[in-house]
């Protein structure tokens, strides 16, 4: 979807927790839906496997068709434990690094990042209230990781999260993030481990899909602002079948379509 900005240059995670809350709406149906094929523009875009409702390899292609990246998902009971990714060159498969998580109490506290070194680069921290998180801090460049780098804080409505704030080193504010939604069941909504994901453009931890998303960044020389609107078609168990997406931004716009389909397990 849109370029990322910041540091967030490939889907990254925010964690609710390792259970839902009681205020998650179930949908209107005994079916569980959980997404298996993601197409954009027409184009297969990612594919989804699964082994007891457990997400095991997600995969992206490029617009030809050839497998461009995936990921290998490890799990020790109902908490994911690691994930590998790998790149594809010359029809060889490369593990470009892995990260490892870290639990407290049923909670995420703590994203070690390895890559080409058995010593992590980076580590993710995280931070709750109410058993959602509510800043994402990052620390890198150090053996001991003591550079502290900047960090998100993530506040949510009904169970959507509804704006996220991004801090450089200086604590001063480069980012903003602002979403509506609507009333209808997350594509993900079944898929655990992806609703513990934040994506700039689709928080997959929310329970509900967005309408609208207001993205402003800014730093001391410039100031970008774009508006993104999506509309849906929906399936008779309320999990979107299809979406446009338009973004309004300085100097343009674009328009991009998705498509969902899905395994139903009842």
């Amino acid at each position: 979807m849109k370029a990322r900005h910041f540091f967030l240059v490939v889907i990254v995670f925010a964690l609710f927790g390792c259970s839902k809350d009681d205020g998650v709406t179930a949908p209107p149906s005994t079916d569980n839906y959980y997404l298996s094929h993601l197409f954009e523009d027409g184009i297969l875009r990612e594919e989804y496997i699964y082994n007891n409702e457990k997400l095991m390899q997600r995969m992206n292609r490029f617009d030809e068709g050839d497998l461009h990246w995936y990921q290998l998902y490890e799990y020790t009971d109902e908490y994911l434990t690691e994930i590998e990714s790998y790149h594809i060159d010359n029809a060889v498969d490369i593990l470009g690094g892995y990260k490892e998580f870290i639990y407290d109490s049923g909670l995420l506290i703590e994203i070690q990042i390895f890559e080409g070194s058995t010593e992590p680069y980076a580590v993710w921290k995280f931070d709750y209230e109410n058993n959602k998180m509510s800043r994402w801090t990052w620390y890198d460049d150090s053996p001991d990781f003591v550079v502290f780098s900047g960090y998100y804080d993530f506040v949510y409505e009904n169970n959507n999260l509804a704006h996220v704030k991004g801090y450089n080193s200086d604590e001063e504010m480069t980012q903003e993030y602002s979403y509506e939604y609507d009333s209808k069941n997350n594509a993900f909504f079944y898929v655990n481990t992806m609703r513990y994901l934040w994506d700039d453009d689709y928080p997959f931890v929310s329970d509900n899909n967005i309408l609208s998303c207001a993205y402003d960044s800014f730093d001391d020389v410039n100031w970008n602002h774009a508006v993104y609107t999506y509309s849906y078609a929906y399936n008779d168990s309320d999990f979107p079948t299809s979406c446009v997406r338009v973004k309004n931004y300085d100097g343009g716009s674009s328009t991009h379509s998705y498509s969902f389909e899905y395994i139903i397990d009842d």
